[in-house]
């Protein structure tokens, strides 16, 4: 999975944040982002317009949102709805659903709740919890070397 880190931490880099909430602070409240926001320290609250969420290894979010793309790192409270791709790295602890198009999830993560992933073109759920929505697949679902995909 080394090289797979590689290739996320690359594109990862090519994505600046115009946000950031770093280390040793903390946001309670609404925040209404245009593009990127990066948590290294704690948000509580409700995140609109947001792109893309990443949640740093010492990061702490506890939000539901709908965003593009999601990279988690930290720990994550809350469901996450993505029009493109959550990303799950090692140590991450993701509490909640996922509704997605596609999913990364490292060895390591700490995963509770449901996934979802929806057809290209079909509409995400409103909760990945909902029975009957959308087409779900597992195509998508990228597994580590050594590892088999059961269904």
């Amino acid at each position: 999975m080394k090289f797979l880190r590689e290739k996320e931490k690359s594109v990862a880099e090519e994505v600046l944040p115009n946000t950031t909430i770093g280390v040793g602070s903390s946001l309670r409240g609404t925040l209404m982002v245009d593009g990127t926001l990066r948590v290294d320290g704690e948000f509580d609250g409700d995140l609109l317009n947001c792109d893309r969420l990443e949640v740093g290894p010492h990061g702490v979010v506890s939000v539901d949102v709908h965003v593009r793309d999601a990279h988690i790192e930290g720990q994550m409270q809350g469901s996450i709805q993505a029009e493109g791709r959550v990303i799950l790295l090692s140590g991450a602890r993701m509490h909640g659903d996922l509704a997605c198009r596609r999913v990364v999830i490292e060895d390591g993560v700490h995963f509770t709740g449901r996934c979802v992933m929806v057809e290209e073109g079909e509409p995400l759920p409103t909760t990945p919890a909902n029975e009957g929505v959308g087409a779900v697949r597992t195509a998508d679902l990228e597994v580590a070397p050594g590892y088999r995909r059961e269904l």
